[in-house]
Order: structure tokens, then C-alpha cells, then sequence
């Protein structure tokens, strides 16, 4: 039965399909018009990651006096940097269940690996980090083994209410051109149902066309998507959507600014040069210095000119590598980058409690984007009805497996249990921990186990101690240690 005063959109289909009761084409329009300028923001952003920037440097004269290919590589890419520092850390390695579930944890693996987001996790970070946010579509899809296709599309096709829930939006809309049909199509992801679009052709709109070129699809106008919510994970830091390249633009064509400087300096005044004013006839090729040779020339008079000298010195490189390390140091501070990044033939790279230092406001930033981030992918585990299941993730600080050992000996010594350090303080995932659990007891631990056996249950005898060279037990009992229940790990 039909709710009164509840939009056809809030209500699960009834019936069959009627797309026109939806208002898709006030949706679209909101959504295109919303477009038309997230994209070119997002175009440019794009191109600064790929080291394609403004040449506000290059003068027409400039231009005429160097070589093409000269002038195109005047510039230091350090967006990408900014981009893909983070990114490389952010990885998710398993999958934990507070209450020890064995078989969500199995299907979050499933699913995570069917659709290959161990390697597609990755675009999700670098579309968050470059231009603010990454969109994670899923299906059902009886024709895949675990029934879901999720996957990753471009932020600059997506959009999403600025009003929205972070995980709850009314509508999505997506709009792209199909290279195969060669047109446009968009798609109106509701509550409940979809509603497919076709748009014009790709050589009558180049650019994002109106709303009213669109019309519903009537090979496939859409229909139930299966799920109680839009089935679109929205993965930001924040609800307003910027990413780094947009903070550090600005920094970046000063650099490119000063890096052009240089080398034209290089190129004109980078050796001191000698002026003359003769009145004195020279001829060509007098002007050449030579080790065996040298100018003379005639003093002049008071009627044609006194011959003049002057000296001038060459420009010191060095005040434009100071600028430009300056602005260098400014990008870093803006995107969060630790210092020990940047690539100098004369700095000393910092290590032990130094590089610790330098590195902490970097790893404090990937953790805060571990624990924002997680929520979109527990968003998307229980979309695939998939609970009480978090994402592990890789641990952000770089160090040594000696500091590791070292940090887990000292929590383990503090009274901290051996597995929850090894997952908290040497990055350990759940197959590596199954793994030490069913690992048999060295000789030396079985003599400890069976010594505080004795100690708690009043004696053993002598026969009931392993020796070094019996066969190592790892059953529970005076012989051996307590048998823990194993942690949840993930079975490939």
C-alpha cells in the first residue's frame, strides 16, 4: 500500500517500474549544474598531478629563445609527492571482529578480494588525498561468486548533496560518456531504485550537456537495485570536498616560478662579463679569448672617446636555491609532509629519535585518515550485510624490525598480552597471528610453562618436565602452556 505524503523516492518499489514518477529531471539538473564546475576544478587538480602547469613564467621573448622542450621541463613536480606520500602508507591488510567472528571476518575478505579492491583500495586514497574524494559504486550481482561488484569510478563523473549524510544520502547522480555508444549517459541512484539515462551524442555536446538533452533509457530505464539505501560509499576527510593539490597550487608556481629564474640566469648571467666602448674598428672574431692572445686597444681621444671598461660578476646561483627551497619547505608544511622527503645532495637524513620527530605530525595525519576513512569501508561491509567487522590497517610509522621487537618486548614485559602487541606495535595481521598460536613451544618455553604449572598447582613430577630434547607440546596442562582461544584470522 502506497504511503501518503512519503516521495516515491523514500519508498521501496511497488509494482512495476514507472520512472517518470520520479523527479529525475530536477535531480539531473541540480546535479549537471553542480558539475559544470566541480570538473574543471578537478580537470586542473589532475593536471598538477601529472606535472602539467601554468607557464605563468614564460614570456613571449622567453619562448622565442629557448627550446620547446627546455621550457616544458622548467618546472618541479611536487604535487605528486604531496599526493602519493600518504597514499603508500594507506593500505588495509585484514579485517578485525570485536566479538571474534570468524565468519564475517571470511566474508569481508571474500569480498574484498573478489573485487580486487586490495589493489583499487589504492585510487580510493589517491582520488581523497589529490582532489578531496573517491566514490565506491556496488551491486548485486548474482553472476559473481560472493554477489557483490563493487567498483571505484572517477570523483569528476559523481555527484553527491552537499547537504548529504556522510553515509546516508538522498539521491547520487552519475554522468559519463560512454565511449562505446559514443553519447552521454547519467544514472539517478535512489533509496530503493535507479533510473537510467541516455543523453546526446558526444560530437553535439563536448562538454557536460543540459538536463533536457536527457531522456530515460527504454532498452534499460533502470529499476530495483536490491538495497534499503543509495549504494554509493562516498570515501573524504570532510563533508566539504578539497584535496591537497587545491591547498598547494599556489606554492607550486612559485616554485616553477623560480626554478625558470634560474635557469635563465644560468643561461645569460650565470659568468662575469667584460663591456667595452671603443670607437676603435673590431673585427670579427677579436672578441674571442684565447690563452694565447689578447686585445689590444687604442686609448682613444678626447674627439672620438676615451676607451672604456667595465667588469661586471656573475649572479650567485645559490639565492635562487634558497628561494626555492623556502617555498619547498612552505608545500611540505601545508600537505603535511615530513621534512626527510625532500631530495638535497647536502641534508643529512635524520634517524633514531630525529627522524621519529620528523616524522610524527606525517604518521598522526595517516592515522587520523585510517580512522576516517575505516568508517566508509564498515559503510560499505554492512551494505553487503557484512557486521561487526573493522578494517586493519598497515602501520603508518617506518621502522626497523629491531624497534619492533623492542617495542612489543617492552609491552609484553609491562604485562601487555603478546598478540595484542604484536597487532598494535609491530603491525601484525590475523593470518600472521594464527600462525604464531599454532606454532609449536620452544624447549625453553615449555621448561618455563612447566615451571609455573608446578609453582600454581603445588608440585610435578620429574617425569612430567619436558626436557630440552623431547618432542615441543603446545597442548594445555601441566606440560605445557595454557591454550589461548585463537584470535579470528583470515583463511585464504
Amino acid at each position: 500500500m502506497t504511503q501518503p505524503n512519503v516521495r516515491p523516492e523514500d519508498r521501496p518499489l511497488e509494482g512495476s517500474f514507472n520512472p517518470d514518477i520520479y523527479e529525475w529531471r530536477k535531480h539531473l539538473k541540480t546535479a549537471l549544474d553542480d558539475l559544470k564546475t566541480k570538473v574543471p576544478e578537478m580537470d586542473l587538480d589532475w593536471k598538477y598531478y601529472d606535472g602539467i602547469h601554468p607557464r605563468f613564467w614564460l614570456t613571449d621573448t622567453m619562448a622565442e629563445t629557448f627550446d620547446p622542450e627546455l621550457a616544458e621541463n622548467m618546472s618541479e613536480n611536487w604535487c605528486e609527492v604531496a599526493v602519493e606520500a600518504p597514499v603508500k602508507r594507506l593500505d588495509v591488510t585484514g579485517w578485525i571482529s570485536k566479538t571474534k567472528n570468524t565468519v564475517y571476518i571470511q566474508a569481508a575478505e571474500n569480498v574484498f578480494t573478489e573485487n580486487d579492491l586490495e589493489l583499487e583500495q589504492k585510487e580510493i586514497y589517491r582520488q581523497v588525498r589529490a582532489v578531496g574524494e573517491s566514490f565506491l559504486f556496488v551491486w548485486k550481482d548474482e553472476d559473481t561468486e560472493y554477489g557483490i561488484d563493487a567498483t571505484v569510478n572517477d570523483a569528476r563523473n559523481v555527484w553527491w548533496p552537499k547537504n548529504g549524510k556522510r553515509n546516508d544520502p538522498d539521491r547520487v547522480v552519475k554522468v559519463w560518456i560512454d565511449e562505446d555508444a559514443d553519447l552521454w549517459r547519467a544514472t539517478v541512484y535512489y533509496r530503493y531504485v535507479v533510473v537510467r539515462l541516455i543523453g546526446p551524442k558526444t560530437n553535439q555536446a563536448k562538454s557536460i550537456p543540459e538536463a533536457r538533452y536527457f531522456i530515460v533509457d527504454d532498452v534499460d530505464p533502470g529499476g530495483a537495485h536490491g538495497f534499503e539505501k543509495v549504494p554509493v560509499i562516498r570515501f573524504a576527510m570532510q563533508r566539504r570536498r578539497k584535496g591537497v593539490i587545491a591547498s598547494i597550487r599556489h606554492v607550486q608556481d612559485k616554485i616553477n616560478k623560480l626554478v625558470a629564474n634560474k635557469m635563465v640566469t644560468a643561461e645569460f648571467n650565470a659568468w662575469g662579463k667584460t663591456i667595452l666602448m671603443t670607437s676603435q674598428e673590431i673585427e670579427d672574431g677579436d672578441l674571442k679569448i684565447r690563452p694565447d692572445r689578447f686585445l689590444k686597444l687604442h686609448p682613444g681621444s678626447a674627439e672620438d672617446g676615451h676607451t672604456s671598461i667595465w667588469e661586471s660578476s656573475p649572479t650567485d646561483l645559490a639565492i635562487y636555491d634558497d628561494s626555492t627551497g623556502k617555498e619547498i619547505d612552505k608545500l611540505f608544511t601545508m600537505a603535511g609532509l615530513p621534512g626527510h622527503m625532500q631530495v638535497k645532495s647536502t641534508r643529512e637524513v635524520p634517524s633514531g629519535a630525529s627522524y621519529e620527530a620528523d616524522e610524527g605530525p606525517f604518521t598522526e595525519m595517516i592515522l587520523d585518515m585510517n580512522k576516517t576513512l575505516g568508517y566508509s569501508w564498515v559503510d560499505f561491509l554492512e551494505l553487503c550485510d557484512i557486521e561487526d567487522v573493522i578494517p586493519q590497517w598497515k602501520n603508518p610509522h617506518v621502522k626497523s624490525d629491531k624497534d619492533e621487537a623492542d617495542t612489543t618486548k617492552t609491552f609484553t614485559d609491562a604485562g601487555v598480552p603478546l598478540n595484542l602487541a604484536l597487532r598494535k606495535y609491530a603491525g601484525w595481521d590475523e593470518d600472521e597471528l594464527k600462525e604464531l598460536d599454532e606454532q609449536p613451544l620452544s624447549p625453553a618455553d615449555q621448561q618455563k610453562a612447566a615451571m609455573a604449572a608446578m609453582i600454581a598447582g603445588g608440585g610435578l613430577a620429574d617425569a612430567d618436565i619436558p626436557q630440552n630434547d623431547e618432542p615441543p607440546t603446545n597442548n594445555s596442562g601441566a606440560s605445557g602452556r595454557s591454550v589461548k582461544p585463537t584470535p579470528p584470522g583470515l583463511v585464504r
